[in-house]
């Protein structure tokens, strides 16, 4: 097995970070914990991030940069099946990729006391780019909150079942199908 290089290290250990905060939060969060997750000591670790606030700032960091790559992808698509068509797929590729950091991002409305203002922006941004805006109705909302919410924890699941190719075709139907197109999911799938 290839060894990892230094920024596949990273952001192993900031993915691990991001799940765990999105768990837990950042004050109930210790280096220690992030350090077990990853197999390094604590030492190893801080080789890496000097410090907790240093590795906070790697996890939104990520976040942002995959937050305005969805938002970037998902905009310029007309509203309707096709855009949420992006938006899962796409949703389900950053989870098939970065579980914790997918996971942190979902999360962020539940720890929005610790919420840095820039993810504030980006995750309205979002929002907005799934359909959101502040005339937007409950039933959207509600459809919005359980598709992402769900394929999150539908993709996390498949990876750590190494079901990714197995179940991708479900999850994508049924999360069109949480956001109210249960007739073209089921027609196209």
């Amino acid at each position: 097995m290839p060894r990892q290089t230094t920024d596949e290290i990273r952001a192993e250990i900031v993915d691990a970070a991001a799940a765990l905060i999105a768990r837990q939060g950042i004050a109930n969060t210790s280096v220690q914990q992030i350090a077990d997750a990853v197999g390094y000591s604590k030492q190893g670790l801080l080789h890496h991030f000097s410090s907790k606030a240093a590795l906070h700032e790697a996890v939104i960091r990520a976040a942002l940069a995959e937050i305005e790559t969805l938002t970037a992808a998902i905009e310029p698509v007309p509203a309707g099946i096709e855009r949420d068509r992006v938006a899962v797929g796409l949703s389900i590729d950053l989870t098939y990729r970065c579980p914790g950091l997918a996971s942190y991002c979902v999360t962020l409305a539940e720890h929005e006391h610790e919420m840095d203002p820039r993810l504030i922006q980006a995750a309205a941004s979002l929002s907005a780019a799934w359909g959101i805006t502040a005339d937007t109705s409950d039933t959207r909302m509600v459809q919005v909150i359980t598709a992402s919410s769900g394929l999150t924890a539908a993709a996390t699941t498949a990876v750590r079942a190494d079901r990714r190719r197995e179940w991708r075709d479900v999850i994508v139907r049924v999360a069109l199908n949480a956001l109210g197109h249960a007739d073209d999911a089921l027609r196209d799938g």
